[in-house]
């Protein structure tokens, strides 16, 4: 079973939620050009969430982090909790919007590069997209 954190920057209040093998990864961003000593504070901050397990209280409620982290969340400026649905499907409809967004631009992409005349078989080559779906996609019927 996949667990989530949700971690808080409490510097700047920026959010992530991400399945706890990704801490490392969400982290990264948020220290750009890390000095080792942090890029070691994350990866023991993300060992000792793992370490962790979550244990209900009642229904829908998640108990507080382990309190191995507490040093390690300091020195980072972040605070975590264990995701809860609500917050993973928040995650989800953000995930979601973001790949309407993406589809919507790359078909916008596919129906100005066939109007132009480009060759059928380098869009569908450039895109990964199949020429019936080509033209589905330029005629709007999807």
């Amino acid at each position: 079973m996949t667990l989530y954190v949700k971690i808080t920057d409490t510097m700047t209040g920026a959010q992530a939620t991400c399945a706890t093998g990704d801490i490392e990864a969400t982290l990264a961003p948020w220290y750009p050009d890390a000095p080792a000593d942090v890029v070691e504070t994350i990866s023991d901050f993300a060992e000792a969430v793992r370490a962790g397990r979550p244990s209900r209280n009642g229904p829908g409620q998640v108990s507080t982090p382990v309190p191995q982290t507490y040093e390690l969340e300091a020195a980072l400026g972040i605070e975590w909790e264990w995701a809860t649905l609500q917050a993973l499907s928040q995650a989800e409809r953000d995930a979601f919007t973001a790949w309407e967004a993406a589809r919507t631009a790359r078909d916008a992409a596919v129906r100005a590069a066939m109007a132009d005349g480009m060759p059928r078989a380098a869009i569908a080559e450039a895109t990964g997209i199949s020429l019936p779906r080509l033209y589905q996609i330029r005629d709007g019927r999807r």
